[in-house]
């Protein structure tokens, strides 16, 4: 067992090579700073796929990929078992026009989960920017909860180094919803 989550650590970048299986449950791989305590800044994800071997993300459950990982084989995989990848606004190196979050090459199944983020259980999609411009390039994303990709407002800000997250190339098909989702939140009364 390896815990609840793949939390990059401060001034750290995370790379996953091309032909890597990844199986996941309620879990996010997270970079950047969560908690005001803790400063987690300057941490990246880079999942390096290539159009022949690409990185595989999938469910705890999916014994298809990878062989029977779970002892409870009467859980099939399914949409939102696990979280996403998550990058927030002090990731990477943006406020130097450095841009190391790249999510290139990946087939990403089963994400867009409710996982624990401290005490507070939160929805995420598979690919969850927060204040983040990641390039997010050539991916397929299917079988999904929520939105295959999503965003908050500040995401798409525009600067002298780059307008908003790079996104191209992406095929979406048979999440809850196939598109870039703009998240913004509202106070409750």
């Amino acid at each position: 067992e390896d815990g609840d989550g793949l939390i990059v650590p401060q001034a750290t970048t995370l790379m996953i090579d091309a032909g890597t299986l990844l199986k996941l449950r309620k879990a996010n791989i997270d970079a950047g700073t969560s908690a005001q305590a803790v400063d987690r800044s300057a941490a990246a994800i880079q999942l390096l796929g290539t159009p022949d071997f690409n990185v595989l993300m999938r469910s705890f459950y999916d014994d298809a990929m990878g062989g029977d990982t779970d002892p409870a084989d009467s859980i099939q995989p399914a949409a939102g078992q696990w979280g996403g990848l998550v990058m927030r606004d002090d990731s990477d190196l943006e406020q130097e026009g450095i841009f190391l979050n790249w999510i290139n090459h990946a087939d990403i199944q089963h994400g867009g989960g409710r996982v624990f983020v401290g005490s507070v259980e939160r929805s995420f999609a598979p690919v969850h920017m927060l204040t983040a411009r990641p390039t997010v390039s050539f991916n397929t994303l299917t079988q999904n909860a929520g939105a295959a990709i999503s965003a908050n407002p500040n995401s798409f800000e525009e600067t002298r180094d780059r307008v908003g997250p790079d996104v191209h190339g992406n095929s979406v098909t048979d999440n809850s919803l196939n598109g870039l989702f703009i998240r913004i939140e509202t106070q409750t009364d």
